[in-house]
């Protein structure tokens, strides 16, 4: 073989690599069980039913990209669920919360973003983003957290702790997030 056909094929080759690198995840619908991410993770764009089930953080400093997917959550626990971790970030998720169920619940975390999502309280939610329970260093920003009826005691961003057992939020910054049409914006 000469080197000048070597080279193209290596090139080839490598092109191919590079576009055929990113694959994105496609979520089973609709969920049977919780979907643990313990990689970056990035969601191909769908419309997904979570069926009661959440998305769960199981391992420290990655990421969920959503890339603009739908999340039907109708169970009170959270869509997507980040409890003691370190180096989170949840981004581009069109969060829709039913049966007085949470968009976000973090909790015993550290170092989280929650940016640039969509959660519609719409169908029966009740929170939108819960923080709890000695998260420190968070960041939850530009999000949109909306309903589209009476807002009766819906609540977008919820801080809460256990005194009792000094677990408490530290160092969260909430910025640049709309709330529309919720009853309690931040509690």
């Amino acid at each position: 073989m000469k080197l000048g056909d070597l080279i193209k094929r290596l090139c080839l080759f490598l092109l191919f690599l590079f576009f055929t690198s990113y694959a994105c995840v496609t979520l089973p619908n609709p969920l049977t069980t919780d979907y643990i991410f313990t990689t970056n993770t990035d969601l191909c764009a769908g419309t997904y039913n979570l069926n009661g089930f959440s998305l769960i953080a199981g391992a420290d400093n990655i990421y969920l990209n959503c890339n603009s997917s739908v999340l039907f959550n109708g169970d009170p626990a959270g869509a997507i669920i980040i409890d003691q971790r370190r180096g989170i970030e949840v981004r581009g998720c069109f969060v829709n919360v039913a049966k007085k169920g949470k968009g976000f619940i973090l909790s015993n975390s550290t170092y989280i973003k929650i940016k640039n999502n969509s959660i519609n309280l719409s169908n029966s939610g009740f929170v939108g983003i819960e923080i709890s329970n000695g998260n420190n260093h968070s960041i939850i920003e530009k999000n949109f957290l909306y309903s589209e009826r009476k807002p009766a005691l819906k609540k977008g961003i919820v801080l809460s702790g256990d005194r009792k057992r000094k677990l408490l939020y530290k160092n969260i910054t909430i910025k640049n997030n709309i709330i529309h049409y919720i009853q309690y914006g931040i509690q």
